[in-house]
């Protein structure tokens, strides 16, 4: 900042500070306050999209391993009906178990969002 060149208290006259000096230093503080924000959503989008990756891919993860166990689950119920029935019951049998537990599944994720989302119309008639 530049002074005046009268010396303080001089002759009537106050110290002064010219208007562009202080434009300048606003202007300069502001740019510092912008970068310096802009730096904290870098770095908060930088963490946040890292957090994000590792759920992706743990969840792709579980839903590969989680349907292969359903698969040799299902595999399982069908030999072991196989034994007791024909092929075509057994798999009549096993095929009716997995639909009932999707209606469930289907129904609980229904009265789920109905509980947690008023935004979100959810109609399955």
């Amino acid at each position: 900042m530049s002074v005046s060149s009268y010396p303080a208290g001089s002759a009537g006259q106050p110290d002064r500070v010219a208007m562009s000096d202080l434009l300048r230093e606003l202007f300069g503080k502001m740019s510092d306050i912008i970068q310096t924000q802009l730096q904290l959503a870098k770095t908060e989008i930088k963490a946040s999209s890292q957090k994000m990756l590792t759920a992706v891919f743990f969840a792709s993860l579980s839903l590969i391993l989680g349907s292969m166990g359903i698969f040799f689950f299902g595999l399982t119920v069908l030999f072991a009906l196989w034994q007791v029935l024909s092929l075509v019951w057994a798999t009549f049998i096993t095929t009716g178990i997995f639909l009932g537990l999707t209606a469930v599944a289907i129904l609980l994720l229904s009265r789920n969002l109905h509980q947690n989302s008023a935004d979100i119309e959810v109609d399955l008639g």
